[in-house]
């Protein structure tokens, strides 16, 4: 069963669609939205390939981020903020965000996916007791 729309932040969306980093709710701002479309949970470096595999279903629902064009160079978090601002001044800061259908997003294996990435560095479990 695919869970229900949820309303996300514009920089959020325009994270996962575009690979530029706008998310005024943090790591864990998009990291929350990566979720919600895939129905799946994400490590950090995860997120990067999760973005790129989700951002044709983002394009999809949103056709509008086309007209966007090029985003200009973001060099600090304030130009980032006035991008946005810029932008959810023409469409909408939230929008309702549709997750992927169900067998559409295939999960990876945090730890072998990681190995992949850093096939050189060591890997050391640690269990924290919660």
């Amino acid at each position: 069963m695919t869970a229900p729309d949820r309303r996300f932040h514009l920089g959020e969306i325009l994270t996962a669609a575009t690979g530029i980093y706008l998310c005024p709710n943090g790591l864990d701002g998009f990291r929350q939205f990566v979720r919600h479309v895939t129905g799946e949970a994400h490590l950090t470096h995860q997120l990067g390939r999760a973005g790129q595999d989700i951002a044709p279903h983002i394009r999809e629902q949103f056709p509008w981020i086309a007209e966007i064009g090029d985003i200009p160079p973001i060099t600090s978090e304030a130009d980032g903020l006035a991008f946005l601002a810029e932008t959810a001044a023409k469409y909408g800061e939230y929008h309702e965000v549709t997750p992927m259908p169900p067998g559409m997003y295939v999960a990876r294996e945090p730890i072998a996916e990681f190995r992949e990435m850093a096939p050189h560095t060591e890997i050391i479990a640690v269990e924290v007791d919660l």
